[in-house]
């Protein structure tokens, strides 16, 4: 009985691991792909404000014309 609650604490022990390693990975994953967006829109940001008057805020864009 003893070897069998061992066997099974051990089976959850490595599990509860692999769950860990998983998470880690994912906030990882995750701290990137926000740390990338942020960088983006910095750029667009930027870009907006060489752009568009310092008065105006940017409602749509006409591609045709390429104006704002």
């Amino acid at each position: 009985m003893k070897k069998v609650c061992f066997f099974a604490l051990l089976v959850i022990a490595q599990l509860s691991e692999f769950d860990v390693m998983a998470q880690k990975k994912e906030n990882v994953d995750m701290a990137k792909l926000v740390k990338d967006n942020f960088a983006f829109a910095d750029s667009q940001y930027r870009y907006m404000m060489k752009q568009v008057p310092q008065d105006k805020m940017p409602q749509s864009y006409d591609e045709k014309n390429k104006n704002l």
